[in-house]
Parts: structure tokens; sequence; C-alpha cells
């Protein structure tokens, strides 16, 4: 048992018998001089306003904080937050050691442990969907491969061929009528005339009107 001395904020998550007898049996089995000046309930499991007032008077009466219920909040963001940023000591009874402040390595941890079990949950509701998207007949999976995907991907190709060869042309005009050097130049013509690409953008890049002159000129050989 540590010896404590000074002034100690009891923090309660739900103050029943056994945690108020933990408090007792802990102020008598220490070897120091301590008091207990103020006792907290928390209230709101979501904020822990409850915590941060026994923070701010453990801070205004060079305190600690003890409870009977660390393990409550061990594991959660919000309260391990409040005690890292307040560099609050705290004294808690179910902990080994029980006399602790609350660290940036376990902080870390925590945050670990955080995007684990978040990984896992979104794994699970993702495995929950697919199993949904079975029942109602849907095919979960890579579909690459595929007779369907390499009839649509042949499909793409060919109205990508034919409009390539349907805008050959007029980019072959453009170049010629106003002397263009670069397919910058010819990116600009096309867009100024209001001439859209083969998925309905209007902005061009040079690498599209390039592969229109080389697939246009192949044709033409």
């Amino acid at each position: 048992m540590p010896k404590i001395y000074g002034n100690l904020v009891a923090y309660y998550h739900a103050k029943n018998s056994a945690n108020e007898d933990a408090i007792k049996w802990f102020l008598q089995e220490s070897t120091g001089k301590c008091t207990i000046i103020e006792s907290i309930t928390e209230t709101d499991f979501k904020k822990f306003t409850g915590l941060s007032e026994a923070i701010d008077i453990a801070k205004h009466n060079a305190g600690v904080i003890i409870t009977n219920e660390a393990y409550k909040i061990d594991d959660k963001l919000r309260p391990l937050t409040l005690l890292l940023e307040a560099r609050s000591r705290l004294i808690g009874i179910d902990w080994s050691p029980i006399h602790s402040p609350v660290s940036t390595l376990h902080f870390l941890r925590l945050l670990r442990k955080i995007a684990e079990r978040k990984k896992i949950d979104h794994s699970e509701r993702i495995k929950e969907g697919q199993k949904r998207a079975r029942k109602g007949g849907k095919k979960i999976g890579n579909t690459k491969g595929t007779k369907a995907m390499n009839n649509a991907h042949e499909q793409n190709k060919a109205r990508w061929s034919e409009f390539r060869l349907k805008l050959y042309p007029e980019v072959l005009r453009l170049q010629k009528e106003y002397q263009t050097k670069t397919m910058v130049q010819v990116c600009e013509l096309l867009e100024e005339r209001n001439v859209l690409t083969f998925t309905g953008k209007s902005k061009w890049y040079p690498s599209v009107v390039r592969d229109i002159i080389n697939e246009g000129n192949k044709a033409h050989e």
C-alpha cells in the first residue's frame, strides 16, 4: 500500500456501498495522511461532466482523484483525454499499481485498441451486408474475368474506338486550320467549341487527343 498524503476527491461511476467501502478501506490501510474533500458521482457517461468536475476540484486543491471503478474509464477515449490534458493523478483502487498518472503511452495504446475494435466492427458490418446481399440474389466478389465483364469490356473498347475515329477528322481540321503545335492547344479548341469527351465531360486532356490521332492515323494507313 503506497503512502498517500493530502486531499482526495472521490469519483464514483455508481455511488453504492461496495465502492464507498473500498475507498474507506483504502483510507484505513494507507500509511499516509489524506482526507476526502469532495465526492462526485458521474451523471453523464458521454461527456463525463462528473469527472471534469472532479478534475477541476483536484486541480485547485492540489488533490488526487480516487475511485474504485477505474476499469470503467481506462478503456474510454473521453475520460482518458480529460485526465491526460489535466495531467491529473488518479488512484484506481482496482488498478495495479493503484497510484498512477494517466500516461501518453497508455493513451496511445487506447487509441490503438479503439482503432482495432473499429476495424473489426467495420469488417463484421461488411460481412453482414454481403450476407444480406447474397440472400437477395446478388453476386458478391470480384467479377473480373467473368464472361459478362469480358463482354462489357469488349463492347466498351469498340464504342471508344468508334468515338476516336469519328472525332479524328475534326481534330485534323483544327490542327490544320489553327496551325496548332501542341496537344494542349487542340484541347483548348475542342473545349471552346463545346465538344464533349467520350464520357460526356467538357474537359479535354492531351493524352486523350493523342490517342484519337494515333488511332485515326493507324486506321488510315
